[in-house]
């Protein structure tokens, strides 16, 4: 089975607008520990990068005060406090817009 880089699978999402693989890639994009490459920035240009660090900043954000209201200490406990942020619902308001394009799309809320 052939895998998509996630960057390339929402280019071909975008213009067919087909909100399930937006969603599923914009998740990867924001789960995985490496940042955007400037290639990566390139190709999903400047509006799309903004929500995704937007997102991500408050992933992180939300870790963070997780870490100092349990008392965990170090980087892994914040890491793993960042992997309980509700991405998907973020990624459904954020990207609403976009979302709402696909005629097939169903809003969660």
């Amino acid at each position: 089975r052939l895998e998509w880089d996630p960057v390339n699978k929402i280019m071909v999402a975008k213009p067919s607008g087909v909100s399930k693989w937006l969603i599923e890639e914009y998740e990867k994009l924001l789960r995985r520990y490496d940042p955007l490459t400037l290639p990566d920035v390139d190709v999903l240009g400047p509006m799309t990068t903004c929500l995704l660090y937007a997102v991500r900043e408050r992933s992180w954000n939300h870790a963070a005060s997780e870490h100092r209201r349990y008392g965990e200490c170090g980087y892994h406990a914040v890491w793993d406090q960042r992997k309980r942020f509700d991405f998907v619902g973020e990624i459904h308001k954020v990207f609403r817009d976009e979302l709402t394009l696909d005629e097939d799309y169903k809003t969660p809320f």
